[in-house]
């Protein structure tokens, strides 16, 4: 009697280099196992993934890619009642004309860096009705400046507390350094980018300034943000 030959979802696998291994393999020993199965699950590990769990990959990092570039902006003043750091940041443009969010105030130390400040809160994100799992932070408006042309180190993090005295390699979080047009007016005319870590969804933000050679300077900022699904 004649061997069964194995199957793999109710299809029959053709023995040899041009069959159809199982699912998920891990095997390097013919074509098939290069190329791979349908099913296999999607996989950037180079020394175990098919080409099926690599484009499959590939396919899942594009589709993030495209829904963060194609997602709308969020912007962020300090709330009008903020509680703990739950609760920090108020969208600018949900407010009553009269009751816009005004800006988020972090302050510089004596020619060193000042406190980590809270600029985003636990149920701050998402805020796009709920359905986002991720964020980015995406560009930043300095509204006002303690100081005229002034030279400011600016680092933000996003994780659930704040940095110790330096962040390091198990913080995540970016750094800028911008020089201020004014006193109390707009201290940069335009939006600055950012480029910072992906967040899920309910991550806390964290910053802080340094303004050198000052005893103290402030920064009244607003931050815009990406949400998006996976």
């Amino acid at each position: 009697m004649a061997e069964d030959k194995p199957k793999v979802g109710g299809m029959m696998v053709e023995e040899g280099p041009w069959g159809v291994p199982a699912a998920d393999s891990a095997a390097n020993q013919s074509i098939r196992d290069v190329v791979g199965n349908k099913s296999d699950v999607r996989s950037d590990t180079a020394s175990q993934a098919s080409l099926v769990a690599v484009l499959r990959q590939t396919l899942y990092q594009a589709g993030i890619v495209e829904r963060h570039h194609h997602s709308g902006e969020r912007w962020f003043g300090a709330a009008a009642s903020a509680s703990g750091e739950t609760h920090i940041a108020d969208r600018i443009g949900a407010g009553a004309a009269t009751a816009e969010a005004g800006p988020l105030v972090v302050t510089a130390g004596n020619d060193d860096w000042g406190t980590w400040t809270q600029i985003l809160g636990s149920t701050d994100t998402p805020a796009d009705g709920g359905s986002a799992t991720h964020f980015d932070l995406h560009r930043l408006v300095v509204r006002a400046a303690g100081d005229t042309a002034q030279e400011y180190f600016i680092q933000i993090a996003l994780q659930e507390n704040a940095p110790g005295d330096d962040p390091g390699a198990s913080d995540a979080y970016t750094e800028i350094e911008i020089i201020s047009a004014g006193v109390g007016a707009l201290a940069t005319i335009a939006p600055i980018d950012l480029q910072a870590p992906r967040a899920t969804a309910g991550t806390k933000v964290w910053m802080r300034t340094r303004a050198p050679n000052q005893n103290t300077s402030t920064l009244s900022i607003t931050i815009g943000i990406h949400e998006y699904s996976e």
